[in-house]
């Protein structure tokens, strides 16, 4: 068996990073990225308590960030190298490399696709 094969059989909870804020008897959670700190905050979710209002929440946002099957780290498209399916800190991208990065709506649809291309270090 590949190591991909291994990466793609591991089953990863979501665990990104959150911060939760009390509006008007509803919640709305801000989840971040393991290595940049950019986000994606989800809307009001109605709940009767923060740990209701939790699950609902993690599935919206879980469509936003990509699991390092390596070190279980939940990243951005940005800091997710695509081709080895780990985070860049684990196998981080070739100088000059070229990937996809999707632009999604608030409502987690794909909106558009574009080409990044970055300097990285080595």
């Amino acid at each position: 068996m590949s190591s991909n094969e291994q990466r793609e059989q591991k089953d990863m909870s979501f665990t990104a990073r959150y911060y939760v804020t009390n509006i008007d008897g509803g919640y709305r959670f801000q989840f971040r990225c393991a290595l940049c700190d950019g986000g994606y905050a989800t809307k009001l979710i109605k709940a009767d308590t923060v740990e209701k209002a939790l699950p609902i929440a993690e599935k919206e946002a879980r469509l936003f960030f990509n699991g390092c099957s390596q070190c279980d780290k939940w990243v951005c498209d940005y800091h997710y190298n695509m081709q080895e399916a780990l985070c860049t800190e684990c196998i981080p991208l070739e100088e000059n490399s070229e990937q996809l990065v999707y632009l999604r709506d608030k409502d987690a649809n794909c909106i558009g696709v574009i080409r990044d291309r970055r300097k990285t270090k080595r």
